[in-house]
């Protein structure tokens, strides 16, 4: 757990909104399977994909991966940065 307390210690104020502001998406076909998906700017999810928290930055939107669903959990249930 440590090491996801350090991730999101690291993230900026714009990555850890879209982490934790993904919606979950049923399953819509190949391309988009079941998943909580990050809409955000380019930048910000291209910086989240380096990090492993989401699958791929190109797409409009991206699937969390494991390591991106623990940071989401834990980013809900800290205190909100001032």
């Amino acid at each position: 757990m440590s090491n996801i307390a350090e991730l999101a210690g690291r993230l900026s104020k714009a990555q850890r909104e879209a982490v934790a502001s993904a919606t979950f998406l049923e399953e819509a076909g190949v391309w988009h399977p079941a998943g909580w998906y990050v809409h955000a700017d380019k930048r910000v999810r291209y910086a989240l994909s380096l990090a492993n928290v989401t699958r791929n930055y190109l797409r409009r939107s991206n699937r969390l991966t494991s390591r991106g669903e623990a940071l989401r959990a834990h980013l809900l249930t800290q205190e909100p940065r001032k």
